[in-house]
């Protein structure tokens, strides 16, 4: 069971507060129960203004987290397919991506393309991750260019 003291709140640098359990090793947006106050005669944690105030800011950035994790984890399965085809590089097309989550109604958080880079770069370290196309066959004799956030291997 974690004592208040082993969770220690930090901010990002966006400056969101996000808490750190030391013996754990878990670190999360949510301000842990432990921290929160509590009344003696009902245990269950005390929802305060600045806690409701904030749960909207801090819900997004957890949705907005949770998307990019997701955009790696989905493109995690062709990146290591290119490269088991010989590739040197491949293209995570964005705006296919977007559609796509749009037409099913999936519900997503907008990030910029810096922080998909950014992500990518800690993902695929000694890669280069940029913004940009490149020219790709479909069938023979048909090559179309793929734009989107390029990691390449080479």
């Amino acid at each position: 069971m974690s004592t208040t003291d082993e969770w220690v709140a930090y901010k990002d640098l966006s400056g969101a507060t996000y808490y750190y359990n030391s013996k754990t090793g878990v670190s999360q947006w949510e301000k842990p129960a432990t921290l929160l106050p509590v009344d003696p005669y009902n245990p269950k944690p005390i929802f305060t203004s600045e806690y409701l105030r904030n749960f909207k800011i801090v819900q997004k950035e957890k949705n907005r987290q949770q998307y990019i994790q997701n955009v790696l984890n989905t493109s995690q399965q062709f990146i290591l397919q290119a490269a088991a085809n010989d590739k040197t590089s491949y293209c995570w097309e964005i705006e296919k991506y977007v559609n796509y989550l749009r037409k099913n109604n999936y519900q997503f958080e907008t990030v910029t393309d810096e922080e998909l880079i950014e992500a990518f770069q800690k993902k695929y370290p000694g890669c280069k991750v940029a913004h940009g196309e490149i020219w790709t066959m479909q069938e023979e004799g048909v090559h179309v260019v793929k734009t989107g956030i390029v990691i390449s291997w080479s």
